[in-house]
């Protein structure tokens, strides 16, 4: 797999070109990884080009999702398709992450935090109304 990356206001986008499955994940796992430890904390992954997501991709994501947001950040989805969509449902995972039908919306979401205040790169979100992905993904069982 390979991944596109681009800078998007106060988020960068990360564009996998398939899907992710059990034997790729380790690429995007590195990705994500690598800007979290730069400090890049707002991601936004745009699907338009993966049509499943394993178990493990799953995974990945939740597990970084939680990563992220104990340092005031997140994982966005864009452009799901439908069968995403459905997986994200029955999976409850739709809960926990915010999905956007484009990126511009994405990164809008990254711009104005709770209070209605736009807010720069270094500066931290509100965690008000964040749970830990773990606590959100063991409440729905």
């Amino acid at each position: 797999m390979k991944i596109r990356e681009r800078e998007a206001g106060d988020a960068v986008v990360l564009v996998p070109d398939s899907d992710i499955t059990w034997r790729n994940q380790p690429t995007l796992k590195q990705v994500l990884d690598r800007l979290s430890e730069r400090g890049r904390t707002h991601i936004i992954i745009d699907l338009s080009n993966v049509e499943e997501i394993s178990g493990y991709g799953l995974g990945l994501l939740a597990s970084r999702c939680g990563r992220l947001r104990r340092l005031a950040g997140d994982i966005r989805l864009a452009n799901p398709s439908d069968l995403i969509k459905r997986l994200l449902e029955m999976t409850s995972l739709d809960e926990l992450f915010e999905q956007y039908t484009d990126i511009d919306q994405a990164v809008r979401s990254f711009a104005i935090v709770h209070t209605g205040k736009e807010h720069g790169p270094n500066e931290k979100r509100p965690e008000e109304n964040q749970k830990p992905c773990e606590s959100r993904i063991r409440s729905k069982r």
